[in-house]
């Protein structure tokens, strides 16, 4: 985990405006606008558990850029998932 609550790359399962990504164990899913830096959602995540993320209207656009200071035509989404054995020590 990287100093700003991100976790490291090595994490990184995905990306973009439409995401659709099954966890493979459990642990937490985090979306993060990548040119702002800021994490947009923090998920827990079971085994077999699907991630699902779009902006599908000209009204959740507006609030997205409202809300990250960035436009959406600039934005960056990255999904990264931290499976909790990861965090673990000792294991």
């Amino acid at each position: 985990m990287l100093a700003d609550g991100v976790p490291g790359e090595e994490y990184l399962v995905g990306g973009g405006m439409m995401i659709n990504w099954e966890a493979p164990t459990e642990g937490t899913a985090y979306l993060v606008e990548k040119t702002s830096g800021k994490i947009v959602e923090t998920r827990s995540m079971k085994r077999g558990d699907t991630y699902d993320f779009s902006i599908g209207s000209a009204g959740q656009a507006i609030e997205f850029e409202k809300v990250f200071g960035v436009k959406l035509s600039e934005a960056r989404l990255l999904l990264y998932f931290q499976p909790a054995a990861a965090g673990r020590s000792g294991l």
